[in-house]
């Protein structure tokens, strides 16, 4: 039962992703980016395949609450966050470095933080689409 549950969240992580493109707004893209990847986390977790990845998605879920933190107050993501948080996706996604495939999701999660910290929405999308790839 427990997988099936798991490949439910996995189900919904994917409809985030798929809706994600089409909001209009910062701040719905980021909740829908949080939701997504506390989705995939659980599904991961319940699935029984807990691996280095679940703390990338932790990461990610804290870095989209940083970015909306900054989206509602107006104030700008300093250099010193990105860097944080680009050194967070590398490392965590070292964790379990086996072989050049495994690079792929480090180079994913970049695209993804460079896509949570732009203001830009169409940049977003942009980045987005990179990272999906």
């Amino acid at each position: 039962m427990q997988y099936y549950v798991g490949q439910a969240f996995g189900l919904l992580g994917t409809i985030c992703c798929l809706i994600l493109p089409f909001l209009k707004k910062k701040w719905q893209m980021l909740i829908l980016t949080a939701l997504a990847n506390i989705f995939c986390g659980l599904n991961l977790v319940l699935i029984g395949q807990v691996s280095s990845v679940i703390f990338i998605y932790v990461v990610a879920v804290v870095q989209s609450a940083v970015a909306l933190w900054h989206l509602k107050r107006d104030t700008q993501i300093t250099k010193v966050e990105n860097i944080l948080f680009l050194l967070l996706y590398v490392v965590c996604g070292a964790l379990d470095l086996g072989g050049w495939v495994d690079v792929i999701p480090i180079v994913g999660a970049v695209f993804y933080m460079l896509a949570t910290f732009q203001r830009d929405v169409q940049k977003t999308r942009t980045l987005l689409l990179f990272n999906s790839l």
